[in-house]
């Protein structure tokens, strides 16, 4: 989820670059819902709304679940956001998982990895450990337990956790960062599935909208990641929404 992306001398602002990166256009991304609006009717609400959809531990019946986790980097010790995935199993018995790294090249992605998820208890997987690559999404598989998974993205400028997706949509709504200079504020866009997606990506910021041509209809691969640097295409704004 390529040549690089970015002059990794350059300066970021601490930790403000890492809830973004974890936040994937296609399978990931935050909502903020005005609790005095009214609301709509189940037919009319924006599937990336429906909060059924949100990551979740399965139910107690389900023989298998897809857990999507995008946005993170495998470079090994000193990269940028490093990605390591957490496996919890909350039942009696073991579950098993099978993750496959994909990358921002068609074709490119790895051997599921068998990993074994003890009942009760937990397993990790560093990307690093399996692939190197400038950006990464993952796809984990789970069969038996009732396993959750989340991402975990480590570097020289912070740390961040959050939960993977379960489910994909046609809408996400990113909050804000910031593209002033001194910072850098990228978005990733993971595609786990076979078909091409293409996407419209515009932003609010606080001298009005931007609608970059170049994201517009702007094409993912099937089964790849890719990432945009946002402060290339929506300059020098405090704050900046997508």
């Amino acid at each position: 989820m390529l040549s690089r992306l970015r002059a990794w001398a350059g300066r970021s602002t601490p930790r403000r670059w890492l809830p973004f990166l974890a936040l994937s256009a296609l399978i990931a991304g935050a909502v903020v819902i005005d609790a005095e609006t009214p609301g709509l009717r189940p037919e009319q609400r924006d599937r990336s709304l429906d909060p059924t959809l949100l990551a979740s531990m399965p139910l107690e019946d389900t023989l298998s679940t897809a857990w999507y986790c995008g946005g993170a980097t495998a470079g090994g010790d000193g990269g940028l956001a490093e990605m390591t995935l957490v496996m919890a199993n909350d039942a009696p018995e073991g579950a098993t998982a099978e993750v496959t790294f994909l990358t921002a090249k068609s074709g490119n992605e790895t051997e599921p990895q068998v990993v074994e998820v003890p009942a009760n208890g937990s397993a990790v997987l560093s990307a690093s450990d399996v692939l190197t690559a400038d950006w990464v999404g993952a796809i984990v598989e789970v069969r038996g337990g009732r396993v959750a998974v989340e991402r975990q993205v480590r570097g020289p400028l912070g740390y961040d956790a959050s939960p993977c997706s379960t489910a994909a949509a046609n809408n996400w709504f990113v909050p804000s960062g910031t593209t002033v200079r001194g910072s850098e504020l990228y978005l990733s866009f993971f595609n786990p599935f076979p078909d091409t997606a293409s996407i419209d990506v515009s932003f609010s910021t606080e001298s009005g909208p931007r609608s970059p041509r170049a994201l517009r209809g702007l094409s993912i691969p099937g089964r790849t990641i890719r990432v945009v640097a946002v402060g290339k295409l929506v300059t020098d704004r405090q704050t900046v929404a997508a």
